[in-house]
């Protein structure tokens, strides 16, 4: 089990160490998330780890999404000159980036500023990660980027314009088949059994499907 503990706006205790609040929490799939630091991304504080196996001030979640909402301000606060407050993380779904190889930041920014509303982030919103996938063959990779900067109405035609050196690739997980049906009521899986080479159509369209509305 590995134990997180609130200690005061600077700093937090994991596993009984206290460490300072500069650390982002990162989805990993759609059951695990790992832990690492703001600042330099070659620092993990803790690898990938199911929600149920992470507790947070004697708590332990019934969710991914439960667990990452209460333990990121937990691990993270930004500090300035006059006020200590809680930041509040933003995660972007950038979705399938059209294209070939790895996604570059120049690519990202190119995204971002062609958007068709701007991002509007405000001095609280700390960090904020752009998620896009990227096909490559029969695999689908998730790049994670994080947006350096902070304050402003970031993207679109008549806003600020995003540049490359603005941000920093995280990291790049291929997906699994758990990340595609783990926790989704959306999707519809049928099990077709053992099927010739050639014959998926035929197989798959020999029976009427209950698809989910």
């Amino acid at each position: 089990m590995q134990i997180f503990k609130t200690n005061d706006s600077k700093s937090f205790y994991y596993n009984n160490r206290k460490y300072v609040t500069n650390f982002i929490v990162q989805k990993v799939g759609n059951t695990h998330i790992a832990i690492y630091n703001a600042y330099d991304t070659k620092l993990q504080l803790m690898p990938a780890t199911h929600y149920s196996e992470v507790m947070v001030n004697e708590t332990i979640f019934s969710s991914q999404r439960a667990l990452m909402d209460v333990l990121s301000p937990v691990v993270f606060t930004k500090v300035d000159a006059s006020t200590i407050q809680n930041n509040q993380a933003v995660y972007i779904l950038g979705g399938l980036l059209a294209g070939g190889g790895a996604i570059t930041t120049a690519e990202v920014s190119t995204w971002v500023n062609n958007s068709e509303y701007p991002f509007v982030i405000s001095d609280i919103q700390s960090p904020v990660i752009f998620e896009f996938l990227r096909t490559e063959g029969e695999s689908t990779k998730k790049y994670l980027f994080l947006f350096t900067l902070g304050k402003g109405v970031w993207g679109a035609a008549g806003y600020l314009p995003v540049f490359p050196s603005y941000f920093k690739l995280l990291s790049v997980t291929t997906l699994t088949i758990d990340d595609i049906t783990d926790n989704s009521d959306s999707n519809f899986i049928e099990h077709l059994g053992e099927i010739p080479d050639g014959d998926f159509l035929q197989v798959a369209n020999s029976s009427e499907w209950d698809l989910p509305k």
